[in-house]
């Protein structure tokens, strides 16, 4: 098998940019080198999400009374999954929320806890 370097992303440091080592034998002989001189920047993110969805039972509406507790205990429950909330409304028979997500948390599992704490 023949060696490609731009498979393997073996890069060293050229100046602002990283440059494509073309030996493996080169590579190894930095790579100390590169673990001390080289760091590597943070990703950053930021992701909105609006999610709907349904009340269990068509029959019984939110009512007005509680929509107020119920948006707040949402809100809370965003916020424990380390995402950001950011409008949370809504309709007798549906909900709105638009927030940011954490990179650390999965969509389905943020909704999941949602869905699964205003249930109750």
């Amino acid at each position: 098998m023949q060696y490609r370097p731009e498979r393997t992303g073996l890069l060293q440091p050229n100046g602002n940019a990283l440059e494509i080592i073309s030996k493996p034998s080169v590579f190894f002989a930095l790579k100390g080198q590169l673990n001390k001189n080289y760091i590597m920047a943070q990703s950053l993110s930021k992701l909105y999400v609006h999610i709907i969805f349904h009340t269990k039972n068509p029959h019984a509406p939110i009512g007005n009374d509680v929509k107020n507790e119920l948006y707040a205990y949402i809100g809370c429950v965003i916020k424990d999954n380390d995402s950001i909330p950011v409008l949370i409304n809504g309709m007798e028979d549906h909900i709105h929320i638009l927030c940011v997500m954490s990179k650390n948390i999965a969509l389905a599992k943020l909704v999941e806890e949602i869905k699964r704490h205003s249930s109750r």
